[in-house]
């Protein structure tokens, strides 16, 4: 599978999927949705595939969106194709796609904005030193993954999260439990691949029906449902296209509250 904005690797009943646009530290434009969106259907309808762990390339894991060119829509009056369409199909989160299989977050560094909802999205997420989390949607005008973020973490740490936009590193998101394993960054990789080898030696069986309920626990196309309305609410507001194009073109941003 060869795609522009991922590598796509299948080893045995494992696939490591890496974002791969470091000199974007990973942000998510409208191409690495629509890769990542492809790699997720492939995971999902490939039997030969058991677990599948996501990562980054360079020093990010993923940097939430691509601003830029979020600005650039915002500019038009215009929102971002796949928000437009509504197709799960080219999102790069998973949890639109609703993977009946485990998949295994190795945060390597800066995952923020979308990429921290990559990482709510995921079933076990590892993370190495030098990896630090953030919500940071509110900062662009935007409500992130709100369903998942509240849930992930202690209530007083999601809404801190949630509401400052602001960054916490990887020793605090060990210690409040969004992580399970805290590594050095050599043996981020291999830590996941050993996970992945715990989960493999279980029964398929079981290891399904546990995904299926814990998807069903989740709510997820309930809660996606509300998620998507509120959104498109905020999206489409004044001070949203401020947001982001206040950030593109570095300057103080000036909201209205409309």
């Amino acid at each position: 599978m060869e795609r522009e904005t991922i590598l796509y690797e299948p080893q045995g009943e494992v696939v490591i999927i890496t974002m791969n646009r470091p000199e974007a530290l990973n942000a998510l434009n409208e191409q690495l949705h629509h890769d990542l969106g492809d790699a997720w259907e492939a995971y999902k309808e490939d039997d030969a595939l058991r677990v599948a762990i996501i990562t980054g390339a360079g020093r990010a894991f993923c940097a939430g969106a691509d601003m830029k060119e979020r600005a650039a829509y915002a500019r038009e009056g215009r929102q971002p194709p796949r928000v437009e369409r509504r197709d799960p199909r080219r999102f790069g989160l998973p949890g639109p796609h609703e993977i009946p299989k485990p998949i295994i977050a190795a945060v390597n560094g800066i995952c923020v904005g979308g990429g921290h909802g990559i990482a709510l999205d995921s079933d076990i997420r590892i993370a190495s030193t030098a990896a630090r989390f953030g919500d940071l949607e509110i900062k662009a005008g935007q409500v992130g993954r709100i369903d998942l973020l509240v849930k992930a973490y202690p209530p007083a740490v999601a809404s801190y999260l949630g509401l400052t936009g602001e960054m916490i590193s990887a020793e605090l998101a060990h210690r409040w439990g969004f992580v399970s394993h805290l590594v050095e960054p050599d043996e981020l990789l291999p830590t996941a691949l050993e996970i992945a080898g715990k989960i493999l030696a279980n029964p398929p069986r079981a290891v399904e029906v546990y995904k299926d309920v814990a998807l069903h626990a989740l709510r997820y196309g309930e809660a996606l449902d509300y998620l998507h309305h509120a959104a498109k609410s905020v999206l489409a507001s004044r001070d949203y296209r401020e947001a982001v194009t206040s950030f593109a073109e570095g300057r103080e941003a000036s909201y209205s509250g409309d």
